[in-house]
């Protein structure tokens, strides 16, 4: 099979995608509290560990070696809370998951993947090693300590050989409807088990193979059978707190070890009595879905299609003028049905602009950074729903505007000073449905459009024609759309070369849109 059309293939994209973009947003937002809580903590921990699991499964060693390295930091800062430099942390997150945004890429599109990025890992040890010595200097770890990735309270459970006999315990692990990938989830979770415990059996047996295993895991939910001295709370606390996507578990005693026979015969053989019994849970069903876009958009075109054949039918020329109340009555419900399956089928492409707007943080975050400037990006009407074809045409516009925003609009903080301003400045990026159109307003409080200076770079490049002060407001404004206009002095690293609104304008255009602008000094 095509690994790209392999269902595996797809559920990894999607799902790390969505890790990578979550632990980006969970980073920001912690990092303009300069706090960093438990939440935030284990959050991050989580997302490195599901994304090292499910990439050594598909066998992604540059992806999971990364994410591993970040588990490890994670873990440390989770179990030690030494004091965090939040904006280093954060720089060495962000690197990290610039990277995995990278290998994505090459792996969807079928590129060699790049090898580690050592100076990545390097980072992330070096800033382990100083919390680590910094903490020794302060008494509060011994030198001797070493990093661990099981849980100080249960060291020692992966015991001598001598025990490795017949299992004492029976793990009972049912997780999220609809989560995708069950059997790399498993898998990752008795790779971990495997740190403190002995893993003897699993239900099923092969969990790397795919479709077996994910098929009885989402009817029966995986058992793994093991032998260890701990206590089976804190072997269940392990595994709540470090699973996503754990519907329930159980750690039951077991007084012997099933035959063989007994496990793998299928849950319908097995009596009652010799499954771990779990109490139910109130249903937490998802009511989503991934779909793959592709197929979305060949159902509309077979819709497209149908309601061609529709107006076929019941505009047939042999049939004009003949009195056929029973076909009229069919062809008016025919009618009926195919347009209420053209905007089912319409509303399915529909998508919260939320995504596309939480991501541009990232870009204010860098920028000010960067130029040295505090800007406040306000988010509002996330929910309104837009055509997914028309997001990823906005995303790119929206990138280059707000760059705009901060580079040539919002004033530095002595300027905003000095005019009375607050230091910080404010980018609102706003979404809302009006009649049949879609509204984003991308706006700031900073200096505004110089007219005067428009006008004499319009003069230079020879684009005003007729005098100019017969121009509106609204004509000069236009004229900065045009190719090859800037009025920046220098050129930065931003912008300063005349290239992007006029490219933000096609981009709009193209995805049936048209841009306004408006500013006042």
């Amino acid at each position: 099979m095509n690994r790209r059309t392999d269902p595996l293939f797809e559920a990894y994209l999607y799902e790390t995608r969505q890790l990578v973009e979550k632990a980006e947003l969970t980073l920001i937002h912690y990092e303009k509290m300069e706090h960093m809580d438990q939440e935030c903590i284990n959050e991050i921990f989580r997302v490195m560990h599901t994304i090292k699991g499910s990439s050594a499964m598909m066998a992604y060693n540059s992806m999971a070696d990364t994410a591993h390295s970040v588990e490890d930091l994670f873990y440390f800062i989770r179990e030690s809370s030494p004091e965090l430099d939040f904006s280093r942390v954060s720089d060495i997150v962000l690197n990290v998951l610039d990277y995995m945004k990278s290998v994505l890429v090459c792996i969807e599109n079928g590129d060699e993947l790049p090898q580690v990025n050592g100076d990545i890992i390097q980072s992330i040890y070096t800033y382990l090693g100083e919390l680590k010595g910094e903490l020794v200097n302060k008494g509060r770890i011994p030198e001797s300590q070493e990093s661990s990735q099981i849980p100080l309270d249960m060291e020692g459970g992966n015991a001598q050989a001598d025990k490795k006999q017949d299992a004492n315990k029976v793990i009972w692990v049912q997780f999220d409807d609809g989560c995708e990938m069950e059997s790399v989830r498993a898998y990752g979770l008795t790779k971990q088990l495997e740190k403190m415990v002995w893993v003897l059996e699993t239900h099923p047996e092969n969990l790397q193979d795919f479709d077996r295993a994910t098929d009885f895991i989402r009817k029966n939910g995986l058992e793994i059978y093991i032998h260890t001295e701990l206590e089976s709370a804190g072997i269940e606390k392990f595994i709540r707190d470090e699973t996503v996507y754990l519907k329930d578990c159980r750690v039951d005693n077991l007084m012997r070890k099933p035959a063989p026979s007994d496990l793998f015969k299928g849950a319908d053989s097995r009596k009652p009595e010799d499954l771990p019994k779990v109490q139910s849970k109130p249903s937490t069903r998802q009511n989503y879905i991934s779909v793959n876009v592709n197929k979305l958009d060949k159902l509309m075109d077979v819709v497209g299609e149908l309601v061609i054949s529709e107006l076929m039918v019941i505009q047939n020329p042999e049939i004009t003028g003949l009195k056929l109340n029973s076909f009229e009555k069919a062809a008016s419900q025919l009618k009926k049905m195919t347009d209420e399956l053209q905007d089912i089928v319409m509303s399915i492409r529909m998508v919260p602009i939320g995504a596309t707007f939480f991501s541009m943080q990232r870009i204010v975050r860098d920028m000010c950074k960067k130029l040295g400037k505090e800007v406040e990006l306000v988010i509002s009407g996330e929910e309104t729903e837009v055509d997914k074809n028309i997001i990823e045409s906005l995303s790119d516009p929206l990138v280059h505007m707000i760059r705009n925003s901060i580079d040539h609009g919002i004033e530095d903080p002595q300027t905003r000073t000095e005019r009375g301003k607050p230091v910080s400045g404010q980018i609102s990026l706003k979404a809302r449905n009006e009649g049949g159109d879609v509204w984003i307003t991308v706006a700031d409080d900073g200096g505004g459009l110089n007219r005067d200076a428009i006008l004499k770079k319009a003069r230079e490049n020879g684009l005003i024609a007729n005098d100019e002060k017969e121009l509106t407001d609204a004509e000069v404004w236009k004229l900065i759309l045009a190719p090859g206009f800037s009025t920046k002095k220098a050129v930065s690293q931003f912008s300063g070369r005349g290239v992007g609104m006029d490219v933000v304008t096609q981009n709009i255009e193209k995805a049936g849109g048209r841009l306004y602008i408006d500013s006042q000094a």
